[in-house]
């Protein structure tokens, strides 16, 4: 769950979906600028810099294939690693942000 606000910033290493669940979000893609409404659904390529903000509480979903259970083993198999990202792969805040460091 997203409360309104949330900016998420993410590059995937693999083709995957990504759905509007809940709520309504502004995605940039290599389309430009596009509004999700719950259910509308939007295919993200490989290398592709994902940029999203809930416009309200929302509920987004990426779809990826997959043999691995561990989420964080999962996050370095498909996505980007982000020194500056303030959250895990759990959506908790990392130890480094509490620090200041």
């Amino acid at each position: 769950i997203r409360p309104a606000g949330t900016l998420i910033v993410k590059v995937h290493k693999k083709d995957h979906f990504f759905m509007c669940a809940q709520g309504q979000i502004i995605a940039w893609s290599e389309k430009g600028m596009v509004t999700l409404n719950a259910g509308d659904v939007l295919c993200s390529k490989a290398g592709t810099k994902r940029v999203t903000l809930a416009v309200t509480v929302t509920i987004g979903i990426t779809f990826h294939k997959t043999n691995k259970t561990n989420l964080d083993k999962i996050e370095k198999e498909l996505i980007e690693p982000d020194e500056l990202a303030l959250y895990d792969s759990a959506n908790k805040l990392k130890v480094q942000a509490l620090e200041g460091k």
